[in-house]
């Protein structure tokens, strides 16, 4: 991967990270939150500063949990474990690490090709051009 490449995958990760809604360790209990007192209308101009603050505490933290993870050292552990370990560490980037790792590795249609390009090339029909099969499988696709 070259140095450019590498920025702006550093980059797309903290902008992700960025989006991905804070985690805390109470949020994991049953119980639930507890409403929050109403504000007057004096301390509206406090809430928005500190709102600001925390906006930009946040991505403070993203930047952290990136630059963590990437001098981290490289361990051995299944993914699933490891970011299951990692979760009290960096809770934005195991959220985010755990929406990319449930997408599935293939889809449905490569899959549904595959399978019919396996029943188009069988043993009687070995004999076919490549060019044919892929006019077949281009056919087949568009009827179906």
């Amino acid at each position: 991967m070259s140095t450019d490449q590498r920025q702006r995958a550093v980059a797309g990760l903290r902008q992700m990270v960025d989006a991905a809604p804070r985690q805390n360790t109470a949020d994991a209990s049953d119980e639930p939150v507890p409403k929050r007192a109403r504000l007057d209308e004096s301390s509206v101009e406090t809430a928005d500063f500190f709102g600001d603050i925390l906006a930009v505490n946040d991505s403070v933290v993203a930047a952290d949990e990136v630059n963590d993870y990437l001098t981290s050292q490289p361990t051995q552990c299944e993914l699933p474990v490891y970011w299951q370990q990692k979760s009290d560490v960096w809770p934005k980037l195991t959220y985010v690490a755990k929406n990319v790792l449930s997408i599935p590795a293939a889809s449905t249609a490569s899959e549904r090709l595959f399978s019919a390009a396996g029943r188009t090339i069988e043993d009687r029909r070995c004999q076919l051009k490549s060019e044919t099969v892929d006019g077949l499988l281009f056919l087949k696709g568009l009827i179906q």
